[in-house]
């Protein structure tokens, strides 16, 4: 399911600074819920990268260093 920004439970688990639900829904998804992108193209590695969630954007890239290579839609 997904908000008005198209964000999805694995958008909130990353605002909310939550490991323990991202843990769980990747266990359940797999690591392709990492691609899942909102209505601006922000993947949860965005919104860690834009809220500076240093814990959350290593544990991300610990589970997949490609996410380095996507591109919002602004182009960051």
């Amino acid at each position: 399911k997904k908000n008005t920004n198209d964000n999805t439970l694995i958008h909130f688990s990353i605002n909310y600074n939550n490991t323990n639900l991202l843990r769980e829904l990747i266990e359940l998804k797999g690591l392709k819920i990492l691609n899942t992108k909102n209505k601006y193209g922000e993947t949860p590695f965005h919104i860690a990268c834009k809220n500076k969630l240093v814990n959350l954007i290593l544990k991300l890239l610990e589970y997949d260093i490609k996410l380095l290579n996507i591109q919002d839609s602004n182009g960051n």
